[in-house]
């Protein structure tokens, strides 16, 4: 009696894409730090109380012209400090980083998938090494926006406390805020960039080992959107521009942990 030997299914790294939150929400700290260090050192005594540098306060709270233009001046001077916070050099480590990890991750996992083949995964190619440039890329970009924004937000905050006459409370409660926006964002740069760079990467080897269809799996959770509900367990095939979700491999829609397992014909 013959029995066939079921292939390996493909997995998706819920443990990179959390290492990769973590290493996001890390920076995002970093950023509060600076902001709550420079504003406490150069621009505190402004606002204990409240202060009403636009407005009719007492003589003894009401800062002098001069004292305005500090507080303006430290105020972009602030947002200059926290877009420095994390240089370029550190950004684009953090992105090779996550990404060599998506690649090994991929290469091992499409290995046990062939093994039975008698066939390695490709470890470098043309193909591999644009997809690797351009998901480093990606991330970069990403991080980089999310600290120009956060630092943008943090001195929208300060701004917004100067017309309105806010003092440090208010201030703190507002940066708190943002930076808890801006953790939520960690996460779902995470999810999606996780989930898109393994689509890239498996897809690749995949195609290279004789896969010309798959098979679309869900992570079959409350998470599941209804359309990758339908999808789930249906045959696709690679490169088809109506296929999948819109033309999107499992793990390329915002917010996707779906996964494809690839049809061979040594299975």
């Amino acid at each position: 009696m013959t029995t066939h030997r079921r292939m390996p299914h493909t997995r998706y790294p819920r443990n990179l894409e959390d290492a990769y939150r973590r290493r996001i929400v890390r920076l995002v700290y970093q950023w509060r730090k600076v902001a709550m260090e420079y504003f406490n050192v150069y621009m505190g005594d402004y606002f204990k109380g409240g202060t009403q540098i636009v407005g009719d306060a007492p003589k003894k709270n009401n800062p002098t012209e001069t004292e305005q233009q500090n507080v303006l001046h430290n105020l972009d001077a602030m947002g200059y400090t926290i877009k420095q916070a994390t240089s370029d050099a550190t950004i684009r480590k953090i992105a090779e980083q996550f990404v060599r990890t998506i690649d090994m991750f991929s290469y091992n996992n499409v290995a046990m998938q062939i093994r039975i083949a008698g066939i390695n995964p490709i470890r470098d190619s043309p193909e591999l090494t644009k997809i690797f440039n351009a998901r480093v890329a990606e991330n970069v970009q990403l991080i980089k926006y999310m600290k120009d924004r956060y630092a943008d937000s943090i001195t929208g905050v300060i701004s917004r406390a100067i017309s309105n006459g806010d003092g440090t409370g208010v201030i703190t409660k507002e940066i708190v805020k943002q930076t808890g926006m801006s953790v939520r964002h960690a996460a779902l740069v995470a999810n999606d960039q996780t989930g898109s760079a393994l689509a890239k990467f498996n897809e690749s080897r995949h195609k290279a080992a004789g896969a010309k269809d798959y098979v679309w799996q869900s992570m079959e959770d409350n998470r599941v959107r209804p359309k990758h509900q339908e999808l789930d367990g249906t045959r696709q095939t690679y490169d088809d521009p109506t296929g999948g979700d819109d033309g999107q491999m499992p793990g390329e829609p915002i917010n996707c942990r779906c996964v494809a397992d690839p049809i061979f014909s040594f299975y």
